[in-house]
């Protein structure tokens, strides 16, 4: 029976089932008397519950009224598990691939640079080729650096 004084129980409802997470109208029987038959037996029902199974007492319910049917949504939660396992894997995957190839086309153009920086420096033009190679460079240590502080 939940507490009265208890501000997070709302004061209509008492639980009919810790398991089911269902609960009854807490309607005194004298009210319940004087009522006509067909609004007495007007009920309304809403139970929630978080997570990919529903709770026990729901599970038996669900048994009760088709058999199999606890089964059946037990290898339909496992189902989508697995999916959502693929799936997470498969963008993880995404993400490591699309690194490297980031990583690799990073790699290449600093080579292009410092080469190109030496052919400058070779040619007569070290101050432009001293800046391109230290642009280069210092753009490859700053993302290795930066790397590593996050």
């Amino acid at each position: 029976m939940p507490d009265e004084h208890d501000p997070k129980t709302p004061p209509d409802t008492v639980p009919d089932s810790e398991e089911s997470g269902t609960a009854r109208p807490n309607i005194p029987q004298a009210i319940l008397d004087a009522l006509p038959d067909d609004i007495r037996t007007s009920v309304i029902q809403a139970a929630l519950f978080s997570g990919p199974l529903p709770p026990p007492g729901m599970y038996r319910e669900y048994e009760e009224v088709l058999p199999g049917s606890a089964n059946r949504l037990m290898e339909l939660t496992e189902d989508q598990q697995k999916h959502r396992h693929k799936w997470e894997s498969d963008a993880l995957d995404a993400s490591i691939s699309d690194s490297r190839r980031g990583q690799w086309f990073g790699f290449f153009l600093s080579l292009l640079a410092i080469m190109a920086a030496v052919i400058l420096a070779l040619m007569g033009r070290s101050v432009v080729g001293g800046l391109l190679a230290l642009v280069s460079v210092s753009g490859v240590a700053e993302r290795f650096l930066h790397k590593r502080s996050n």
